[in-house]
């Protein structure tokens, strides 16, 4: 398949689209495999894909580059499962956070880690195996 944008990620963390670049309802594949996870960011999806083969799972694993595409790709995706970031509430979102919003809009599956953060950063303070742990709860039979 085609590239139809680029995002530059700065040292400090910062996001940047190439302009006019393509994003809606696009991904990029991490890995292939019999379930699908739908995640925001590339280092989430790296994250999930470590915790998933942790626990001999095959997946599919997507970057959607933001919590709006994750909504719309993961809805276009049958089976599918969200790993949201957990991020702070908003009042334009009833409280919830942007994560947490666009995982229950998709009517899919889905969690987010414990505390505030995406399941890498939940990675890099409790360990590889705390992020396999927790999202077994949700994983497809």
């Amino acid at each position: 398949k085609a590239a139809t944008t680029v995002q530059f990620i700065t040292a400090g963390g910062a996001k940047k689209n190439i302009l006019g670049g393509q994003m809606s309802g696009t991904a990029h594949r991490i890995a292939t495999g019999r379930e699908t996870w739908v995640c925001e960011g590339i280092a989430t999806a790296l994250t999930v894909r470590a915790a998933l083969r942790l626990l001999g799972r095959s997946a599919t694993v997507l970057s959607t580059f933001s919590a709006h595409n994750v909504c719309k790709v993961a809805s276009g995706l049958t089976g599918s499962v969200i790993a949201a970031d957990n991020d702070r509430p908003l009042e334009q979102f009833g409280g919830m956070g942007t994560g947490e919003y666009y995982a229950r809009k998709a009517v899919r599956t889905w969690s987010m880690p414990p505390a505030l953060g995406d399941f890498n950063d939940y990675h890099m303070s409790e360990g590889l195996r705390a992020v396999a742990l927790h999202l077994r709860k949700v994983m497809p039979p």
